[in-house]
This record gives structure tokens, C-alpha cells and sequence, in this order.
């Protein structure tokens, strides 16, 4: 006797045996798992353009990620630890804010940016405030080295919804990026205490902090300071004090740290005003 089939469209949506109709049967053709119900058993398939459709719908629900920071080195190797965190995904890496801008596709939004805080051309300040201004919807995630309570508070006020140091734990990492999918908001608890230590610091205490970092600085950090001064690049000022533009990096990142400010204009107003250079 020849083998005899006859189909059924199961909801994907919907899980339920296999139904049998009766032979010449017509049925609406729905998206969903073929089922072939033949004398040798039961076979299941997905039709190609169903495969393409649930595959998108797997890649809508898995969250997506973009990082922004002008240290490759550091970026790639977070974009790596990031793919290894289960349903998470990486769409594309920029430099800074505006290229974040340029290369975002409306069409597929990330749900998570995980941003610095100091790059050129536009900082992190700036691009939160325009992904809060334009997609309310993405979570920013501030990665930054500055251990700075200021930082910290101006970077929620431009919307971001968490606020990580760049030595931060794996599993922190992680942590943050869920809870603010799922709760909106993530500071760790560091930072906290940054804060709460801020507001009961008198005017006076700080100021002395203030003087005590000045006089610790050495010779080559205050002739970056001096240097900052002037009209000249980042990169004219690593011609001038014979080094690589990474190395002025380095100091930049590192006075950032150390003097409690986020911008060049920050360095400079500290090294006037502890006459370390003159305008």
C-alpha cells in the first residue's frame, strides 16, 4: 500500500498534539512547525521563510549591547566578555558619541549603551544626553575611571541609568546590565558611599583635599597641567613633552582621577587656581 500523509500547521505559539484530519481536509496556512504525520511516524519541520521569522523574533528578544569608548584595546576586550554572557549580543563598537550617532540603524536600536565618560568629539555627558533626548528607551551605562561622586551625579542627570569603574568585576558587570533591563536603575555600592560622603564633606575639608593633591603632584604631571594651558592639541602637547600620544593619555586619565574633574577645562582651572601655571 503507498504511504499516505496528511498535515497539520501547529501554532508556534501553542504547544498541542498532532491533530489528524480526514483525507482532502483544507486548512488555512499558518506561520508555524509543519507536522507530517505519515505510517513511519511523526515528523516535524519548519518552513524556511518560518525559520527567518522565529530567528528574528530570538534576536528582538535577546538584548542588545553597543559600547562607546575611544580605548580600543579595552573596548574590544569588553565587547568579547560580553558575548559570552548568555542571551546577550554586541552590535557594533564607536569611538565616541557622534560616531555612536552615525552608526546607529533605527531599525535595530540596541537596549543596553555602555558608555565612557571622557572621549573626544563627544563625550559621555553629551551622547547620554542626546540617547535620553532621542531614545528614551536604551539604558546607559557610564564606564568610566573617575571615582568621582560630581562625575557620577552629572552622568545620571544626562540619563544614564548606572555608573561603572573601569576595574569593576565581571560579575558586576553583568549584574548592572540586568538590573537596569529590569529595574531601571544600577549604582553600585562604591559609589554610593561617594555620594553620601560628599554630602557631609564641609566646603573647608575639601578645599585642604584640594591643596594636599596639589602638592603631591610631580614634576612631569604639572608640566602636563602648564601645557594644558595653552591652545595646543593633545597631540602637539605629546610632540612637546617627547611622548606618545597614549602616554598623554595616560596623564590626562590619570589628573581626571586624582583632581576629581571630567574635562580639560576642569585641569585647567585647577592648575590656575593653585598658581601651578598662568594664564
Amino acid at each position: 500500500m503507498g504511504e499516505k500523509a496528511s498535515y497539520n500547521f501547529l501554532s508556534r505559539h501553542k504547544s498541542r498534539k498532532a491533530l489528524f484530519p480526514r483525507q482532502g481536509s483544507l486548512y488555512p496556512k499558518k506561520m508555524g512547525v509543519l507536522t507530517v504525520v505519515s505510517s513511519s511516524g511523526i515528523l516535524q519541520f519548519v518552513p524556511p521563510n518560518c525559520t527567518e521569522l522565529i530567528n528574528q523574533k530570538k534576536s528582538f528578544r535577546m538584548p542588545k549591547v553597543v559600547l562607546v569608548d575611544d580605548h580600543v584595546l579595552l573596548r574590544n576586550a569588553l565587547a568579547k566578555i560580553i558575548h559570552h554572557f548568555d542571551g546577550y549580543s554586541v552590535l557594533f563598537e564607536a569611538n565616541n558619541g557622534r560616531h555612536f550617532i552615525q552608526m546607529l540603524d533605527p531599525d535595530n536600536l540596541p537596549n543596553i549603551v555602555i558608555l565612557d565618560v571622557t572621549m573626544p568629539v563627544m563625550n559621555g555627558y553629551e551622547t547620554s544626553q542626546w540617547i535620553n533626548a532621542n531614545h528614551p528607551d536604551m539604558k546607559v551605562i557610564a564606564l568610566s575611571m573617575l571615582n568621582d561622586e560630581r562625575v557620577v551625579i552629572r552622568m545620571l542627570r544626562s540619563g544614564a541609568k548606572g555608573y561603572l569603574l573601569k576595574d569593576t568585576e565581571v560579575d558586576e558587570l553583568k549584574q548592572a546590565m540586568e538590573e537596569v533591563l529590569n529595574k531601571g536603575l544600577y549604582i553600585n555600592e562604591i559609589l554610593y558611599k561617594n555620594i553620601v560622603q560628599t554630602i557631609n564633606t564641609s566646603p573647608e575639608e575639601k578645599e585642604e583635599l584640594q591643596q594636599q593633591i596639589a602638592m603631591g603632584l610631580n614634576d612631569r604631571e604639572k608640566e602636563f597641567l602648564r601645557w594644558l594651558c595653552t591652545d595646543k592639541s593633545y597631540k602637539e602637547i605629546a610632540s612637546e613633552m617627547f611622548l606618545s600620544p597614549r602616554t598623554v593619555d595616560g596623564y590626562r586619565d590619570s589628573l581626571f582621577e586624582k583632581l576629581k574633574v571630567a574635562s580639560r577645562i576642569g585641569l585647567v582651572m585647577f592648575a590656575v587656581k593653585h598658581e601651578i601655571a598662568h594664564l
